[in-house]
């Protein structure tokens, strides 16, 4: 049985914690519904999920350089925050856990 978007998404950033990349991270929150949106400064983004009337808004500074990886701090919060969701996340993807 293959594995759902959830699924996928939160082993991947188990899995590779301190090795994501920015635009790795904004893919894998985008698959799940979440809009990321770019703060003022670039580098700087904030995430929200549509689907949720209250949610609070996961964050990450992407460092430096183009496309560089992110913080692991950063990537523990967005574990969190999709650990604490999940069946939301599930029932807004028609998943079940």
């Amino acid at each position: 049985m293959p594995k759902s978007a959830y699924d996928s998404v939160l082993s991947e950033l188990r899995g590779r914690k301190k090795s994501i990349k920015r635009s790795e991270l904004i893919y894998l929150l985008r698959s799940l519904g979440f809009d990321v949106v770019a703060g003022n400064k670039g580098k700087h983004f904030t995430y929200v999920h549509p689907g949720f009337s209250v949610f609070p808004a996961g964050t990450f500074n992407g460092g430096h350089g183009k496309d560089d990886v992110i913080k692991f701090p950063y990537i523990l919060d967005a574990i969190g925050l999709l650990e604490r969701y999940e069946n939301e996340l599930r029932e807004l993807a028609g998943e079940t856990s």
